[in-house]
């Protein structure tokens, strides 16, 4: 092989590590900068402490990638953006939770639309809650250290939610109260994905995605829904 041929072949193959660089430059790099911009700038505005990094998974396994937001105010509440790998899976959720909103009886669980049949069944799943495989089953619907679900039970349906309780609870009066933030929310954000799961128990108030909103627009909407929400159910509450 002649030499000009290798020096065609190393110009080929530079040209080639070149280009993969330029594509993370421009699809991973650039992107996650302007991203963190913009999250600093949502941070600035609205008086909240946003942080970005990495760290351990509450279950010690592994590490996240999060987005974690606190108001400036010093009010309780607190949003996480997670993002993990579990198994052969990649986890990503959004969470907000205010523990200084307990319900004052019971659980309440509004989730998205389901068929009266598919209601029933994912009451008997939660009915298995208490075993192993109930509480593998349903934790990226409900999230970690929720006690008491296994008490949980079909409650009725509204507009495409489906709401579930324990029996000590009043669902129809939460619900009255969270239909129209959560209808105004699914309005802007239609994927299934993105509907506003909420779980209000004796623990506090928390409101799930099961996904990752770290874009500051759908993090500041999702965080404005949450807040809504429990600005309705500390009204409820004081009825």
């Amino acid at each position: 092989m002649s030499e000009g041929a290798n020096w065609s072949g190393l110009a080929a193959l530079a040209l080639l590590i070149a280009g993969f660089g330029l594509a993370f430059l421009f699809l991973a790099v650039l992107p996650q900068r302007r991203n963190a911009a913009g999250l600093r700038a949502l941070a600035g505005r609205r008086g909240w402490q946003i942080d970005m990094g990495s760290g351990p998974v509450a279950k010690g396994q592994g590490s996240t990638w999060l987005v974690d937001v606190r108001p400036g105010d010093g009010s309780g509440w607190r949003c996480r953006v997670t993002r993990f790998v579990e198994g052969n899976r990649q986890i990503r959720t959004t969470e907000f939770s205010d523990p200084t909103l307990p319900a004052p009886a019971g659980m309440i669980v509004v989730g998205p639309g389901l068929a009266p049949g598919e209601a029933a069944t994912a009451g008997q799943l939660l009915g298995q809650l208490s075993g192993p495989h109930g509480s593998l089953a349903m934790r990226a619907f409900l999230g970690d250290g929720l006690e008491g679900a296994e008490r949980l039970r079909p409650a009725g349906q509204r507009e495409g939610m489906t709401v579930f309780a324990s029996a000590d609870a009043d669902a129809e009066a939460v619900l009255d109260r969270v239909a129209g933030p959560i209808g105004r929310f699914r309005t802007a954000f239609p994927a299934e994905k993105d509907f506003p799961i909420l779980i209000w128990s004796g623990q506090g108030c928390r409101v799930r995605l099961r996904d990752e909103a770290s874009e500051p627009a759908r993090l500041e909407a999702f965080v404005d829904h949450a807040l809504a929400v429990c600005a309705a159910l500390r009204r409820a509450r004081h009825e």
